[in-house]
């Protein structure tokens, strides 16, 4: 008789303790899962409740509807609750954080950084830009702030506030390319240009060699004949003839000396023409039988050219100053 009261007791003990085992294991899915305002922390006497002193709904609700992520853990870094918006950051259901530790979130190279970070937030609080690893695998730019929070019981916490700043690392990321992109196009036009000038020079002098060298055939293949012309017996036409064609030699000669003309408008065409001479390295006495003028008229010229190009009272040579001009 007694044996059977003994079990009918252990029986009903069990079915006690089972009940009580389901309602603790209800509670403790709903603690993990943040429909309460409670924590789950293991500790060396097991798993320990830990409810949020003053967790009233506002401010719960302001928590939740935030766009920052936020968490709060312990110093060895449990998580004892955190925000949909963390849940999301680290794109891993709320019932898998809670409780976890918050390194299985912090990229292995980050580690170091963020107990630095833990640290600073226990004694006054700081912020670090850090990286997290998602429950993808991918990693999450974030900027993170912690300070102290003793709000729980008299174990004290740290809470944490991280907010995405994905799109501003893209936007910085982007901003570079485009910098470094101008620079390469910038350092492109900047060696086109400078082989533009290294042709346009190559082309200028090409241009000047030719216009010497035209000028040069005038004067010394030409003209000498026009001079032996003149001193044999012509005609009045024939003298007009070759007077015309010297005249059409000659403003074809001063057209090559457009460089000259343009900085020196006042030059006369008798002037050019001695200047084109002067240039070419005749003496005064070639000039003269060249043009068939007198020795004291082309000094008159060349006097006045030396005037007229800013060389009076000046050692400076004529023909080297002309010479610069083509």
């Amino acid at each position: 008789m007694n044996e059977m009261l003994k079990v009918d007791g252990f029986g009903e003990e069990l079915q006690h303790l089972k009940s009580r085992l389901a309602e603790a294991e209800y509670t403790l899915r709903a603690i993990r899962s943040g429909e309460v305002d409670a924590l789950v922390v293991e500790t060396k006497e097991g798993e320990q409740v830990f409810t949020l002193a003053g967790a009233e709904h506002p401010y719960r609700l302001m928590i939740e509807m935030m766009n920052e992520g936020s968490a709060i853990l312990a110093h060895n870094g449990t998580i004892f609750y955190c925000n949909q918006c963390f849940s999301a950051m680290v794109k891993t259901p709320l019932e898998k954080i809670i409780g976890g530790s918050i390194y299985q979130f912090i990229q292995p190279k980050e580690k170091k950084l963020f107990k630095t970070l833990i640290k600073e937030g226990v004694n006054s609080g700081g912020r670090q830009e850090i990286a997290l690893r998602a429950g993808d695998g991918t990693s999450v730019p974030i900027l993170l702030s912690a300070s102290n929070f003793q709000s729980i019981n008299a174990a004290g916490a740290i809470c944490l506030v991280a907010t995405d700043i994905s799109e501003q690392k893209y936007s910085e990321e982007s901003l570079k390319k485009s910098e470094k992109e101008l620079r390469i196009k910038t350092q492109s036009l900047e060696e086109v240009n400078a082989a533009l000038k290294v042709l346009l020079k190559r082309v200028e002098e090409g241009r000047r060699e030719l216009e010497e060298k035209i000028l040069s055939n005038i004067r010394e293949l030409v003209s000498p004949y026009i001079d032996k012309l003149k001193t044999t017996a012509l005609s009045e036409k024939q003298i007009t003839l070759l007077t015309i064609a010297e005249t059409n030699l000659d403003h074809i000669a001063a057209s090559f000396l457009h460089n000259l003309k343009t900085k020196y408008l006042n030059l006369t065409h008798r002037e050019i023409q001695i200047a084109t001479l002067v240039k070419e390295g005749k003496s005064v006495k070639d000039i003269a039988e060249t043009l068939n003028i007198t020795a004291k008229t082309v000094e008159f010229h060349r006097n006045s050219l030396r005037t007229k190009l800013g060389l009076k009272n000046k050692r400076a040579n004529l023909r080297s100053h002309l010479l610069t001009f083509l």
